[in-house]
Order: C-alpha cells, then sequence, then structure tokens
C-alpha cells in the first residue's frame, strides 16, 4: 500500500501541484491520501482523476466565443 501527505498551504501547493499532474499523466495510484489546506485541494483533484493543467487554456478558448 502506498500513501501521500500534502500539507501544502500557499505557493507550496503549486509546487504540489506538478507533482499530481505527474502522477495523473503517468496513471500512477496512491492507495492513500491525506491533504491540508491546499494540500486537500490537490488531492481531491488527483483522487477525482481530473487534471487542472489544461483549464486556463480552455477558459481562455471559451471565453469570447
Amino acid at each position: 500500500m502506498i500513501g501521500i501527505i500534502d500539507i501544502s498551504g500557499g505557493l507550496r501547493g503549486i509546487y504540489t501541484c506538478g507533482i499530481f499532474y505527474y502522477l495523473l499523466d503517468n496513471n500512477i495510484k496512491i492507495d492513500y491520501c491525506l491533504g491540508v489546506s491546499s494540500g486537500s485541494a490537490n488531492l481531491i483533484n488527483y483522487v477525482a482523476g481530473q487534471s487542472t493543467y489544461y483549464l486556463p487554456r480552455r477558459m481562455l478558448r471559451y471565453r469570447y466565443s
């Protein structure tokens, strides 16, 4: 069993986002996740399998249509 704890807050949350993007892109599964502050928000996206990396581009594409 593999677990991860993310206790990031503020700008550290941006750093750990990259780690979760890597895990999602390479289909690496974590069995147990525990998060505090922005770490919990990052883990929610990871557990749901949602990468928000491409979200701003999509939003800009549809913003003026």
